[in-house]
């Protein structure tokens, strides 16, 4: 079953899974932890400030293909056998916003960052950073990532 996890607001609800018996065939988004060497890539977003690769899954496109594309854009990175480790459903009201696949990857490269996206920088931060500092995104200083690095710590290897 998923693990539920309440956030601050009593209408939205998160179910975040590491069980791959739970996760869903169809996500819309995708949740990039791309290590290299040992440390998190992360982007910096123009207004919301750094967090994890990750977006939307475009028309036609499997979810490890937008883990690659995602990155890319938002890094430089490239980055080899994206796996899943986890997805998140975010519910409003009973409704379902939507499903974040998490996909764990190897950085095999980092490159310059393409122009024309909304990231401004990469940079790479030890496994064990403390995300709930003003520079960090909102969507960073919430559980599902202390579960993310939880699990990084204690469970998940890297893929090969």
């Amino acid at each position: 079953m998923a693990e539920k996890i309440v956030q601050e607001n009593p209408d939205q609800h998160i179910y975040l899974t590491f069980s791959p018996d739970l996760f869903s065939e169809r996500p819309d988004h995708v949740l990039v932890i791309p290590i290299y060497e040992g440390k998190l890539l992360f982007t910096c977003h123009s207004e919301r400030g750094w967090e994890l690769p990750g977006g939307k899954i475009e028309p036609g496109e499997t979810a490890s293909q937008a883990t690659i594309r995602e990155t890319w854009e938002e890094t430089g990175a490239t980055i080899l056998a994206p796996k899943q480790i986890g997805e998140y459903r975010v519910e409003s009201n009973e409704q379902v916003g939507f499903i974040k696949a998490i996909y764990l990857a190897k950085v095999v490269s980092i490159g310059p960052r393409p122009k024309g996206f909304e990231t401004d920088d990469a940079a790479l931060f030890g496994l064990d950073i403390n995300t709930n500092q003003p520079q960090f995104s909102p969507y960073m200083k919430d559980i599902v990532f202390a579960s993310i690095q939880k699990k990084l710590g204690t469970e998940i290897q890297l893929p090969t």
